[in-house]
């Protein structure tokens, strides 16, 4: 057995230089090797794929997202755009092959519409300013020149978008010109809320105002009775992930949810500048830094019958050591 494990330990080793090249040797290696799954691996499932994918079916690449403004990972697979949702409970792990891999995550890839992650890339290239509603471009010129490569892999899914629906148009040759327009953009999401409402209402999970966990989540579960107002503001909430902050606002005014995506007030900035002045005049705050009365020690009972002797007429002991008048 020792030998064994010799030669394991050896094995390992090679396996880990080979893991550092960037090679993934998880589905060669025939023993248990731990932690050393490279960690470039990932558990995902593909709503609606085919039963078997190779890696080469799926292109991975980054957008910038319309809300968070960072670059978040996307795939191309069978012509369409997937996003991807993590979903990990504590303490979890995978078995693949006759491995394990300490990275228990589930990554679920669901189609999403192209034109959510589009809007950046528009707004870009419009290049609008004050008194001018901006310039026109070629889609395939704003997909190259734009600072994120990965709108270039846009170009295979080309098909399921239609630029016209949140964009000016103006036909050119070789090919349309564009320009993102913010009436048609909100009108869109409107469109998309409203086509969000049946699912918000038939699904439980979605309708519940708590947060559910997977683990609680039953599919006999009748859907709550919701107002339509709470339906609305599901939906609107859920679509809200995709779309930046000034759209959200917009899109909640046509609903007439006005307060809808506001910063909450607290409570000290509720009345405005006017009652914060006030609340500073001096009396409030001389009665907010008025000291309560410091309570005198209790004393002892040898204590008592000092305080009570009369020391009118008494000298200081310090009195004895002054230094005597001269006549």
């Amino acid at each position: 057995s020792d030998a064994k494990s010799t030669m394991a330990d050896s094995d390992f080793e090679d396996e880990e230089k080979k893991v550092e090249e960037g090679e993934e040797i998880a589905s060669e290696v025939g023993k248990f090797i731990g932690d050393r799954v490279p960690f470039t691996q990932r558990i995902v499932l593909i709503k609606g794929s085919r039963k078997h994918l190779d890696r080469n079916d799926v292109n991975l690449f980054s957008l910038l997202h319309p809300k968070k403004k960072v670059e978040t990972r996307f795939a191309i697979c069978d012509g369409r755009l997937l996003e991807f949702n993590r979903v990990l409970q504590q303490p979890s792990s995978w078995f693949v092959g006759n491995s394990i891999q300490k990275d228990g995550s589930l990554f679920i890839a669901t189609p999403v519409d192209p034109l959510f992650f589009l809007v950046p890339l528009l707004n870009h290239h419009r290049k609008k300013s004050e008194g001018n509603p901006g310039t026109f471009c070629e889609f395939s010129q704003m997909m190259y020149d734009s600072p994120w490569p990965g709108y270039r892999n846009l170009e295979s899914v080309k098909e399921t978008f239609d630029l016209s629906l949140i964009c000016d148009v103006k036909e050119s040759s070789p090919e349309p010109l564009y320009r993102l327009n913010d009436e048609k953009l909100v009108q869109w999401v409107c469109c998309k809320v409203e086509q969000s409402l049946p699912h918000v209402k038939q699904v439980p999970l979605l309708g519940s105002s708590r947060s559910a966990q997977v683990s609680t989540f039953k599919s006999s579960s009748k859907p709550k009775d919701m107002s339509e107002s709470d339906v609305l503001k599901n939906s609107l909430g859920f679509v809200s992930e995709y779309i930046d902050p000034a759209t959200l606002l917009l899109v909640a005014s046509e609903f007439g949810l006005n307060d809808f995506g506001k910063p909450k007030v607290s409570a000290m900035e509720i009345g405005g500048p006017e009652k914060r002045r006030a609340d500073k005049s001096p009396d409030k705050e001389a009665a907010v830094t008025k000291k309560p009365p410091v309570k005198k020690p209790r004393l002892t009972p040898g204590q008592s019958k000092l305080a009570k002797v009369d020391t009118r007429n008494n000298s200081k002991i310090s009195g004895f050591f002054t230094q005597a008048k001269k006549d």
